[in-house]
């Protein structure tokens, strides 16, 4: 495989000030005696500057569902649909987004899942039980997640299990929602049962002390933390949003329940809990599949992949789906 040049481009701050200024930087780059043969970015006003100011590919990266996006940015993605060379996506449900709703050619989007190393997840061992039964929640403190559904189902199955304990392991975004949070847990009579750490940068020793990892989103491209977990092997309960069900097989590494849907929520994880051979067996399947299919080397294989073929002006990579077909 020849040396691939490629740029990775910061994100600027579209339709702004700060993003007509952070610009001017790229020309640089993607021009200077150093231009890169490739060029890729998460940021639509830095792709749009390099195409037009240089004769690099341009590589857009997908994470999202576009929950963040105003209608300007809606109107914006849908224009420029036909500028990249070639999008990455980070789950199928992103992939058919970028499709349907910004309306890029089918054949430029393909699915790369998010990968990480096997290897430093298998040497954190884990320790001797000696604590009630734990699960933990990895999501910032938002009124954007869904926090509020966990301590919800937490109330609505309070009582039918064993006492446990909720770690969430996540800085605060809000502030107030934060306190609303604590509020709701006093009146619940629940504050022995939540455990606030903050940010962690310890997070497999974190992972390692869980027997259940709980996702409520609301909205989500592909989790990085379902796959981190799953490495831990760890049963996930995870809702039915983004590319969750391409990392979770229901019933087999865990299970996924509706968004916004409390007692589903709580009925899940009571599972879990009652149920700690189930649990196991789940995590065991779930490290399995991440050892499979979302390591480092399963997603450089498959970009290396894709900056050779757009070098060469060879056919993209097939889909996930396409790939699962085969």
């Amino acid at each position: 495989m020849p040396h691939l040049p490629v740029a990775f481009a910061a994100h600027l701050r579209s339709f702004g000030t700060a993003g007509c200024l952070g610009a001017e930087a790229i020309p640089q780059t993607a021009t200077g005696p150093d231009c890169p043969d490739i060029f890729e970015s998460s940021d639509l006003w830095a792709g749009f500057v390099t195409k037009t100011m240089s004769e690099a590919k341009l590589i857009w990266s997908r994470r999202d569902m576009g929950i963040l996006r105003g209608s300007k940015h809606h109107v914006a993605y849908r224009l420029m649909s036909r500028i990249p060379d070639r999008v990455f996506a980070v789950s199928e449900e992103v992939r058919q987004h970028c499709v349907v709703v910004d309306r890029i050619k089918s054949s430029l989007v393909e699915t790369v899942y998010n990968g990480i190393d096997i290897a430093e997840w298998d040497a954190v061992p884990k320790p001797l039980k000696v604590q009630a039964p734990s699960w933990l929640r990895p999501s910032a403190i938002s009124a954007g997640e869904g926090t509020r559904r966990v301590h919800q189902g937490r109330r609505v199955r309070r009582g039918t299990v064993s006492p446990g304990l909720v770690q969430h392991c996540r800085d605060v975004l809000e502030p107030e929602y934060f306190v609303e949070l604590q509020t709701l847990i006093r009146n619940l009579n629940l504050s022995d049962r939540f455990h606030f750490v903050g940010g962690v940068n310890n997070l497999r020793e974190y992972l390692s002390t869980a027997d259940i990892f709980v996702l409520p989103s609301r909205s989500e491209g592909f989790s990085n933390a379902i796959v981190e977990a799953m490495a831990a092997s760890l049963p996930v309960v995870a809702t039915d949003v983004g590319g969750n069900t391409e990392a979770v097989t229901d019933g087999v590494s865990g299970l996924i329940v509706p968004s916004e849907d409390p007692a589903a929520l709580a009925d899940a994880i009571t599972r879990l809990l009652a149920d700690p051979s189930k649990a196991r067996e789940m995590g065991a399947a779930g490290k399995k599949l991440a050892s499979e299919k979302f390591t480092t080397d399963a997603m450089m294989h498959q970009i290396t992949l894709a900056y050779a073929s757009l070098l060469t002006g060879g056919p993209s990579a097939p889909s996930a789906s396409d790939r699962n077909r085969q």
